[in-house]
């Protein structure tokens, strides 16, 4: 998806992205050059989630 780029906080490594359906503040990976990136700019962003569930069998006693 496409988004603006609202606030860049270099000390926690965050942007905030304004995309054409919400805004969100995301953690950056160390990979990504946050000196090269300003506020206004339109970048590219991937969003990828993970979901981690335990199961349990509860048994009465």
């Amino acid at each position: 998806m496409l988004a603006t780029v609202l606030k860049i906080d270099p000390v926690k490594r965050q942007v905030t992205l304004r995309g054409p359906q919400q805004t969100e503040t995301l953690d950056v990976s160390p990979d990504i050059a946050l000196d090269q990136l300003k506020v206004g700019d339109t970048v590219r962003a991937d969003f990828v989630s993970a979901v981690a569930v335990q199961v349990q069998s509860h048994v009465a006693q």
